[in-house]
């Protein structure tokens, strides 16, 4: 679903749902093809990537003020 959102943002809408539509489509085809079995990572999986990308983004720009990130106890 993330390419959907990544060319959306971009401000191009139809290239986003032809590009969600290609990914769809792949899937299914996978699916059918070569017997895959679904699986839903639920939201606790996408909650904890999206933390983890906002981290190496709080990162870098932590690094670029010349500055580093401490965890706090």
């Amino acid at each position: 679903m993330s390419k959907f959102r990544t060319v959306s943002k971009k401000g191009a809408g139809q290239k986003g749902v032809k590009a969600m539509a290609h990914y769809l489509a792949c899937l299914v085809y996978r699916l059918m093809t070569k017997g895959q079995a679904w699986v839903d990572r639920g939201t606790a999986y996408f909650d904890k990537k999206r933390q983890q990308r906002e981290m190496i983004h709080l990162q870098k720009k932590a690094a670029a003020a010349g500055m580093k990130l401490v965890p706090i106890a």
